[in-house]
């Protein structure tokens, strides 16, 4: 799953990728876990895969299909229903703040296990404003005071608490059907609604720059996820996208991969033609 809000993680939605582990003939395969649970989510999902040799890298995911995961919450067991997604998931027991939460099954001849809890829900969440106007900058034409009102839009503030030391990640998103550029003297090459995935950082705030960020008319959505540190690990590990694994962060026992749980809170802005 490569975005974040289906872990929504939507999120984001953020639930989770992992890619194929590569390792060298001689290592012995190990079993790689996904697994970025979100409190809330009516749907929880957690990929199991092989690492591969090295000589047969080109060959496609091995997933453990026949793995029979169980997922453990507040002390409650749920064995997982694997499906034809590549995903063992679970319904209808959404997280909640303090869970307790332990993922185990047999890989080879050892038991894979993993163990995450949790986090609070970030608190204060405040945007700046909830509406940005932009004037609309037609091809063709060179509306000097248009674009220099559009410039000096300002910032779209996003804030929220900071308990002291959590981790937080922000997902921006514009939600539209489609792509309405705001001006198409710059519109980008690609044609893709704004995304945007912060850092994992120990913050109370992220700001926008609207008239250099903002050049799609649209309702945006902020998700700011609390996030445990071995998530903000991976990120600052690796450096990327907080939904593909590599090595070499892990918290599984007998295993490799990633096993956490997540927290979050969404507002809504939008941007709409002056």
């Amino acid at each position: 799953m490569k975005h974040f809000t289906r872990l929504t993680l939507g999120i984001l939605a953020l639930c989770a990728g992992c890619e194929t582990t590569v390792v060298t003939t001689e290592e012995p395969l190990s079993a790689v876990v996904a697994g970025f649970l979100v409190a809330g989510e009516n749907t929880l999902q957690i990929r199991l895969t092989s690492t591969i040799p090295y000589d047969t890298v080109e060959n496609p995911a091995v997933y453990l299909a026949d793995a029979q995961p169980v997922l453990t919450i507040a002390s409650q067991s749920y064995p997982l229903t694997y499906t034809d997604s590549g995903y063992f998931e679970l319904r209808g027991v959404p997280l909640t703040a303090g869970d307790s939460c332990q993922l185990y099954f047999t890989f080879g001849d050892q038991v894979v296990s993993a163990a995450a809890k949790v986090p609070p829900k970030p608190e204060g969440l405040t945007l700046s404003t909830s509406k940005v106007y932009m004037y609309r900058i037609e091809e063709g034409s060179f509306d000097i005071e248009a674009l220099q009102a559009n410039m000096e839009q300002d910032p779209v503030e996003i804030s929220w608490s900071q308990p002291g030391d959590a981790w937080f990640v922000v997902s921006v998103q514009n939600t539209a059907a489609e792509i309405d550029w705001v001006s198409t003297l710059r519109r980008p090459g690609d044609s893709t609604l704004y995304t945007r995935l912060s850092e994992a950082e120990i913050s109370s705030s992220l700001a926008l720059q609207a008239g250099f960020e903002l050049q799609q008319f649209g309702r945006y959505r902020v998700i700011v996820y609390r996030v445990n540190p071995e998530y903000a690990a991976m990120l600052l590990d690796t450096g990327g996208d907080g939904f593909t694994l590599e090595e070499p962060v892990t918290n599984i026992v007998n295993g490799k991969g990633l096993f956490t749980c997540l927290n979050s809170d969404t507002a809504y802005f939008e941007v709409i033609e002056r």
